[in-house]
């Protein structure tokens, strides 16, 4: 079964908590978030249903951006699910009632299609907003080489507040009051160019039209932190078939990542 790798993320996405207790006194904490030096989460992940593997993620210490504090977060080994994924090996602070991140975001589609972004200060997770409302959003280009093919990778990621709610159940686990919940949106569009072969010509391709790829909700309960998260991956490449073009891609792929506080 393939993992679907998003680190920070993507962005979207936050600090999660495995309980208010984990954190001692010393450092930024944040009502929902926890940012503590003995700050750590475990995540049981599952892909499509399946559970795939847990995801240790914790405070590693402090690091100095510009002469601003960060927390660092890492997980023990290699990250399965999409949240701590987004978190692995970046730098998060607290400004208000928001959480930022800084660093670098790899996205991984299918185990292909490698997208690395730059975020700096973006916003992950606010406690307080509108219904719906963005809260922060990014666009750019990215290259990428895959089996010879040039891939042009334009990217847009954005975070909304979704909604507040007075209680939630995560599935099959405990209810918590008190939740928010941050929707994650991340919408790519990829072009190449095909050399036809024969003419050796170089014909211009779009791979895939703009669609929005990953929708990700994390919920985040008061003096917790992120309890869960629902991560859908969709994507349908243009057809090239009757043109006699392989492209080393799948033509179309649907998943979904589900992290549980353990």
């Amino acid at each position: 079964m393939k993992k679907l790798y998003i680190i920070a993320s993507l962005l979207f996405l936050a600090l999660a908590s495995c309980s208010s207790s984990d954190g001692d006194s010393s450092g930024p904490v944040s009502p929902f978030i926890p940012l503590n030096a003995s700050s750590s989460w475990v995540y049981d992940v599952k892909l499509n249903g399946e559970l795939i593997g847990r995801d240790s993620l914790y405070v590693s210490g402090e690091n100095t951006i510009n002469g601003t504090i960060y927390q660092k977060l890492k997980t023990k080994e290699v990250p399965n699910g999409f949240y701590t994924n987004a978190l692995n090996n970046n730098n998060i602070r607290k400004s208000g009632d928001k959480l930022l991140i800084s660093g670098s975001t790899g996205l991984g589609l299918a185990e292909f299609l490698p997208v690395n972004i730059e975020v700096n200060d973006f916003i992950l997770f606010k406690e307080n907003s509108i219904a719906n409302a963005q809260l922060d959003a990014i666009s750019g280009t990215a290259e990428q080489d895959l089996d010879g093919l040039p891939l042009k990778i334009d990217y847009t990621l954005k975070t909304f507040f979704k909604e507040s709610l007075a209680t939630f159940t995560v599935p099959g686990k405990e209810t918590y009051s008190n939740v928010k919940v941050i929707k994650l949106i991340t919408n790519l569009k990829v072009s190449t160019v095909y050399l036809i072969p024969v003419v050796n010509t170089p014909f211009p391709v779009s791979i895939l039209n703009a669609q929005d790829v990953i929708i990700s909700l994390q919920y985040y309960a008061e003096g917790v932190g992120m309890i869960y998260s629902k991560t859908d991956i969709n994507y349908q490449l243009n057809d090239f078939s009757e043109f006699g073009i392989e492209l080393p891609i799948p033509q179309q792929g649907s998943n979904s990542i589900e992290e549980f506080l353990d």
